[in-house]
């Protein structure tokens, strides 16, 4: 398989299957911020908030996908082609420039719950992209002769 075609299916899949991981994201988030606020004493109250927190993740989680394919084909392309070019495209420099728009959330907006989800948000759809897109690429990890 020629390099360039090799680079495509793995951009393609990338950008096309890693904002759906933010389903499972957003769902493990709500169950740890339920466990963390559980109470012994109030067990069947808390057992109605998991379900609330559960289909209030769900309903975030499809918003937060359209926004994550939006994100995905314009920074996310961008990004991919500039660390292309300069030969770095790999995983912690996926990792590394997925957490710029949070500190540009931070600097404009001085949200810090803003600034953290979307870095959590950030982190899970770039580590997504370099595993369904770069993992077994050897057309991108490896230089060709």
């Amino acid at each position: 398989m020629k390099k360039g075609y090799s680079i495509k299916i793995a951009y393609w899949r990338g950008m096309l299957l890693a904002p759906l991981s933010i389903l499972p994201a957003t769902v493990l988030l709500a169950v740890i911020l339920s466990i963390l606020q559980f109470d012994a004493k109030d067990l069947l109250g808390n057992a109605k908030g998991l379900f609330a927190a559960m289909g209030t993740s769900i309903l975030i989680s499809i918003w937060g996908t359209l926004i994550a394919y939006l994100a995905n084909m314009t920074l996310g392309t961008l990004t991919w082609y500039v660390l292309l070019r300069l030969g770095k495209l790999s995983l912690v420099s996926l990792l590394v420039c997925s957490v710029f728009p949070s500190v540009v959330f931070i600097l404009t907006t001085g949200n810090i719950l803003l600034s953290i989800m979307t870095a959590y948000y950030s982190l899970v759809v770039a580590f997504s992209i370099w595993f369904f897109g770069l993992r077994g690429s050897d057309a991108i990890t490896r230089p060709s002769n």
